[in-house]
C-alpha cells in the first residue's frame, strides 16, 4: 500500500500540522509500510573544473612526413564525490606513404555520479535475508541513493590506422581502431543478501547499511550502489567509404558506398563481490554485444534531375552463444553450477536485415521521403530465457518485423 501524507516520513516538506497531525500508528522515518512506500528526496551538488589543451606539431618533412601530439588535463572537484582528474594523450603521423596517417590515444576518463545515484528517493518493501549462521530474518529493504559514491575511473587506450583518398583510389577511405578501455570503481547495486555476506566478510563500507541484529521490525538492508563493480572492454572498429560519379558511366547521379563494422573481442564485468565471477558478455546473445556487427548501405543520390535519391542498408549481426558461461555437452556432462549450467545446445544463430529508403526534394523547402525496415520482414530470433512471455532480445534482434515510415520535411 501507498502512505498517507506522512508515508514519506515527517520532513520540512510534509511537517505535522493541525491539518495532518501526528498520527501514533505512524513511524517518524515513515517505514511502517508492508510495500510500495516512497519518501521525499531531495538533493544537490556542484563541481569546480579546470581544463587545458594543447596542440604541438613537431614534425613536418617531406621525407618523413607530418606529425603533432595532443596533450589535455582537466582538474575537476565534486561537493559530493570529491576530486578528479581526466588526461588526454594523442598523436597523429601523416606518413609518406601515399594517403596513410596513423594515429594513438591514451586517456584517463572519468564518470561522477549523478543525482539519481547519490540522492535517489527511498522506498520500502519487506524482504528476508540470512544471517551468518543462516536464520531468516525479516528486515526492510531500504532503496535509497549513496551519498558516498566517488566517480568512476576509466583507461582509455586506442590505435588506429586511416587511408583516405590514395592517389590511386581518390574517392576512396578507409580506417580501422583497435581499442581497449578498462572501468574502476563502477556504480552498481548489490541486493540485500549481497549486502549482508559481504558486511559478515568484514566490509566496513557495506556493513554502515546494513543492521539486522536488532528487534524484529527494526531491521533493515540499505540497497544501495557501491563503487565494486569493473569493466574490460576490448575490440576492432573497421569504416569504409568509397564515392563515385556515376557521370564517367553516361549515368546520373553520385553512388556512395558505406560500411562500420565492430569485432568485439572481450566485454568483461565483473561484479567485485565475493562468491561471484567475471562474466563475458561478448558475443553473449541474450546481452547487448555480439561478436561481429555491421551496417552496409548503398545510396545514389541525383536522380531525376538532382531530385531523387534512394538507399539500401544491410544490418547485419555474427553468431554466438546463449550465454558464454554455459558449458554445452550431451553425454558424459560435468555436474552443473550456479556459475557455470550445462546446456545441449549453446548456439544462437546471426542475422541479417534489409531496409529500403528513398527522399524525393518537392522543392527547396519541401522534401518527402519514406522507409522501409525490415525489408523481407525477418522474424525475430527467440532467445529462451524465463520471461516466457517475451522468448527474445530486442538488444540484438529486430523484435518488430517489417515497419513502414512515409513522412515529409520542411524548412522555413
Amino acid at each position: 500500500m501507498f502512505g498517507d501524507p506522512y508515508g514519506a516520513g515527517v520532513a520540512v516538506e510534509s511537517p505535522y500540522s493541525p491539518n495532518y497531525p501526528a498520527d501514533p500508528t505512524l513511524s517518524v522515518t515513515g517505514d511502517n509500510w508492508f510495500a510500495g512506500n516512497y519518501h521525499n528526496g531531495k538533493g544537490a551538488f556542484n563541481v569546480k573544473e579546470a581544463y587545458v589543451e594543447f596542440n604541438i606539431p613537431f614534425l613536418k618533412s617531406a621525407t618523413f612526413g607530418e606529425a603533432n601530439l595532443n596533450i589535455a588535463d582537466r582538474e575537476e572537484k565534486y561537493s559530493t564525490a570529491g576530486k578528479a582528474r581526466a588526461w588526454k594523450l594523442g598523436a597523429t603521423w601523416q606518413t609518406p606513404i601515399d594517403g596513410l596517417r596513423l594515429r594513438a590515444v591514451s586517456s584517463a576518463d572519468v564518470r561522477a555520479p549523478n543525482l539519481s545515484e547519490l540522492f535517489a528517493a527511498m522506498t520500502v518493501t519487506n524482504q528476508a535475508v540470512n544471517n551468518n549462521q543462516g536464520s531468516s530474518i525479516q528486515i526492510q529493504q531500504r532503496n535509497v541513493g549513496n551519498p558516498a559514491l566517488k566517480p568512476e575511473e576509466a583507461r582509455n587506450n586506442s590505435f588506429g590506422l586511416v587511408l583516405s583518398q590514395p592517389s590511386w583510389a581518390r574517392n576512396f577511405n578507409f580506417s580501422v581502431d583497435y581499442y581497449d578501455i578498462k572501468v574502476q570503481n563502477v556504480i552498481s547495486s548489490l541486493n540485500p543478501q549481497q549486502e549482508v555476506d559481504l558486511c559478515y566478510g568484514g566490509n566496513q563500507q557495506v556493513c554502515s547499511a546494513v543492521s539486522i541484529n536488532g528487534p524484529a521490525g527494526t531491521n533493515y538492508v540499505l540497497a544501495q550502489s557501491f563503487n565494486f563493480a569493473s569493466l574490460h572492454t576490448r575490440g576492432i572498429d573497421f569504416e569504409m567509404a568509397y564515392r563515385k560519379n556515376m557521370s564517367d558511366y553516361g549515368l546520373p547521379g553520385t553512388v556512395t558506398l558505406r560500411g562500420l563494422a565492430s569485432r568485439m573481442i572481450h566485454s568483461i564485468s565483473d561484479p567485485g563481490v565475493p562468491g561471484t565471477t567475471p562474466i563475458e558478455g561478448a558475443g553473449a546473445m541474450t546481452g547487448a554485444t555480439p561478436k561481429w556487427k555491421a551496417l552496409v548501405s548503398q545510396s545514389w543520390d541525383g536522380l531525376l534531375g538532382g531530385k531523387l535519391g534512394l538507399s539500401l542498408t544491410e544490418r547485419w549481426i555474427g553468431a554466438g552463444v546463449f550465454n558464454n558461461e554455459y558449458i554445452e555437452c550431451q553425454t558424459n556432462c560435468p555436474l552443473p553450477t550456479a556459475a557455470h549450467p550445462t546446456i545441449f545446445d549453446n548456439h544462437m544463430p546471426g542475422a541479417v536485415y534489409f531496409d529500403l529508403g528513398g527522399n524525393y526534394s518537392v522543392s527547396k523547402q519541401v522534401t518527402a521521403y519514406f522507409k522501409v525496415d525490415n525489408l523481407a520482414d525477418r522474424a525475430p530470433v527467440l532467445v529462451p530465457q524465463t520471461n516466457l512471455s517475451l522468448a527474445l532480445n530486442p538488444a540484438v534482434y529486430d523484435s518488430v518485423g517489417r515497419t513502414y515510415r512515409v513522412g515529409v520535411r520542411m524548412n522555413f
